[in-house]
């Protein structure tokens, strides 16, 4: 009846070890080693805490937090932005993956095509996703604990600011936004 539920068991010449997680990706049950228990959990609440957190926020609550917020206070977002930018620039270049994102870019004529943002926002997004997943080694920054999410989060929204030529205050405001909307439904529905 889990969500997730994941039992793993490997075997070499002479031992086998084996792992149990249930309900969440760190929700650890047990640990054997041959026939012997080495760890088991008292419960198995995931490691994080998997409970609600009782936040009671609502979107107006956020757009006002976004709306209000000094913008110094969301300057941190813009390491975040490059990195995420930057995976979509290779998995465009690369065609990284199953190259959704280039081809998206290349079926449109997106590099021609300045009017259409939403293809172009689609792409880039689809583009940092590929590259992510096949490997390539750049960071990237997660929003609610994954890293697709941050890319989902940023990335089209960044595509959308530069098409349409906004600010860099914009940029931020937007930004924070998506990314607490994103907080806001993954407490909502979970990790999975």
């Amino acid at each position: 009846e889990e969500k997730l539920y994941i039992r793993v068991r490997c075997v070499g010449a002479s031992d086998w070890s084996e792992v149990l997680s249930s309900g969440s990706h760190t929700g650890i049950v047990y640990v054997m080693r041959n026939d012997s228990i080495v760890w088991k959990a008292e419960n198995c609440q995931d490691s994080e805490g998997s409970d609600q957190k009782g936040y009671h926020l609502t979107l107006e609550d956020i757009l006002n937090f976004v709306i209000a917020c000094p913008i110094d206070k969301l300057l941190f977002l813009e390491e975040g932005i490059q990195m995420n930018w930057t995976m979509a620039q290779r998995g465009l270049s690369e065609g990284a993956g199953l190259a959704v994102g280039k081809t998206l870019y290349n079926a449109y004529d997106l590099e021609h095509n300045a009017q259409d943002i939403y293809n172009y926002a689609c792409a880039l997004a689809a583009a940092a996703a590929d590259a992510r997943m096949a490997g390539l080694s750049l960071p990237v920054m997660s929003t609610a604990g994954s890293g697709n999410h941050g890319i989902t989060a940023t990335v089209p929204v960044t595509a959308m600011a530069e098409r349409m030529g906004c600010s860099q205050e914009k940029l931020l405001r937007a930004i924070a936004l998506s990314d607490l909307v994103t907080v806001l439904v993954k407490e909502s529905i979970g990790k999975l």
